[in-house]
């Protein structure tokens, strides 16, 4: 499998800037889902984090507080560290169950704080919001063990505490190696793409009938209207659900430096969003070349490959390795 990369220094910079950590910022959005727990309506304060729910551990004390699955929480300040124990109560407090978020979208940095559960430290997402920690409810149903559950259709999520969590099964994880490969050349590809389609813009679907000339001082330049997006803020949003619609959450998200090329490319007028008829940032240069499954497991899958210059004596070919994971699923790719 062999596609011409379209822009050879961005290519490079975005195989440089897939080799970093976990990013550690991300955009929150209040969530319209409910939540019901064993048939009841909940009031949490929930925010959705690249396609997961997010909800404060001491609402889930609240909301379970008497049931099977009841817990307390606790700090530790000298620690940093959220305690959690099972069995036992929880008093509400003032501010649990307060409701939906207000303040439109936060910023979610990641949070250093630890938390132990029943003693024994816990691997989980967690986010700080506000100075406040918000957890993946799927991690902590997993660690605290009681039933989750999510309602498609109608956008809500179940809480049951009669049962235990049950891990997350998907036909993703039965499909041959061969069908595995074939996915992991695709998303290699797409991911290798990401960052320069989102610089140029070009993932926009455009209205080439619906033409403005923008003065920049010195000409008038043609811009062309988006289709569906009226603000430069939506079409950033897009272009980050595009990068995780590729991308694992542990991957970091689309840089800056994309956005800003991406923006400086569009502009709103008069209730549209139009995008410059000359914009993009050229190309040329390197061939991606996929090379066999290192190895698989249930919910990972390894890969080998490399870049390709085009000399014959390859002195200038880059290997690299990346992972899909499951999550959700849904295989992703994650760069090593």
């Amino acid at each position: 499998m062999r596609k011409k990369i379209l822009a050879a220094l961005l290519s490079l910079s975005l195989l440089a800037a897939l080799c970093v950590g976990t990013a550690f910022a991300e955009e929150a959005a209040p969530t319209n889902d409910s939540l019901i727990c064993d048939g009841v309506l909940q009031t949490p304060t929930v925010y959705k984090i690249n396609g997961s729910n997010y909800f404060k551990i001491r609402d889930l004390a609240a909301i379970l507080n008497g049931s099977a699955k009841q817990f307390s929480v606790g700090y530790d300040a000298d620690k940093k560290s959220v305690t959690a124990d099972t069995g036992a109560g929880y008093l509400k407090q003032p501010t649990d169950l307060t409701g939906a978020p207000v303040g439109g979208n936060k910023t979610a940095t990641a949070s250093s704080d630890a938390i132990y559960i029943n003693g024994v430290l816990c691997q989980a997402e967690v986010y700080k919001i506000d100075g406040m920690n918000y957890f993946k409810l799927r991690d902590l149903g997993q660690a605290l063990d009681f039933g989750v559950g999510w309602d498609g259709a109608t956008g809500t999520v179940t809480l049951d505490t009669t049962k235990g969590y049950e891990t997350q099964t998907s036909p993703a994880q039965n499909i041959s190696d061969q069908e595995l490969i074939k996915l992991a050349e695709k998303l290699m590809d797409d991911a290798f793409y990401a960052g320069l389609s989102i610089a140029n813009a070009d993932f926009l679907e455009i209205d080439y009938n619906n033409t403005i000339n923008v003065d920049n001082g010195y000409e008038l330049v043609p811009y062309y209207c988006v289709i569906g997006y009226q603000t430069i803020s939506q079409a950033e949003d897009a272009a980050r659900q595009l990068w995780y619609s590729i991308y694992s959450r542990q991957s970091p998200s689309v840089s800056d430096h994309e956005l800003d090329m991406m923006r400086s490319q569009l502009v709103e007028r008069n209730g549209s969003l139009y995008k410059r008829a000359d914009g993009g940032v050229g190309g040329g240069g390197g061939t991606l070349v996929f090379d066999r499954m290192i190895s698989r497991t249930a919910e990972e899958a390894v890969f080998a490959a490399h870049l390709d210059w085009g000399y014959e004596d390859g002195e200038y070919n880059v290997s690299l390795e990346f992972s899909l994971v499951l999550e959700d699923g849904e295989w992703r790719y994650l760069e090593h």
